[in-house]
């Protein structure tokens, strides 16, 4: 693995280029406009121009071999989550990552009354954002 994708490059996307660069691992990352790509580029980061949204804008995502971090928030509204279809959608068999990583929330979970979570714990949402988080996975 010689390269980094980061889709959603917020402030964990950030912190997780940096630690990548430090490494002197080529990090690009998602930008949707210009000024995204700018920021991106000020703190080291190749752009890749896409927007989750919008699939026509997703091809030839650079992904072969690639660590890929998806840490885009699902939409504020409804049960699914496009976005991440959209992207997923977009990565080309022939050009498979070497791995992918989701963040996602124990909000799927629903209110544990602060038990502990493992990942033998049932999904079971009570929110619609949870339920969105979910629906990524």
């Amino acid at each position: 693995m010689n390269q980094v994708l980061i889709a959603g490059c917020g402030d964990i996307g950030q912190r997780v280029a940096q630690l990548y660069r430090a490494q002197g691992i080529s990090v690009r990352g998602l930008a949707r406009s210009e000024a995204s790509a700018a920021r991106l580029r000020a703190e080291g980061i190749e752009p890749v121009p896409g927007d989750l949204a919008d699939s026509a804008t997703l091809k030839d995502l650079p992904t072969a071999g690639a660590l890929i971090f998806y840490l885009a928030p699902p939409p504020a509204q409804g049960e699914r989550d496009p976005l991440i279809q959209n992207f997923l959608a977009a990565i080309d068999p022939a050009r498979r990552p070497a791995k992918l990583v989701l963040i996602s929330t124990t909000a799927v979970y629903g209110d544990c009354r602060g038990a502990w979570i493992t990942e033998a714990q049932a999904a079971e949402p009570q929110t619609a954002r949870g339920q969105r988080r979910l629906d990524a996975e």
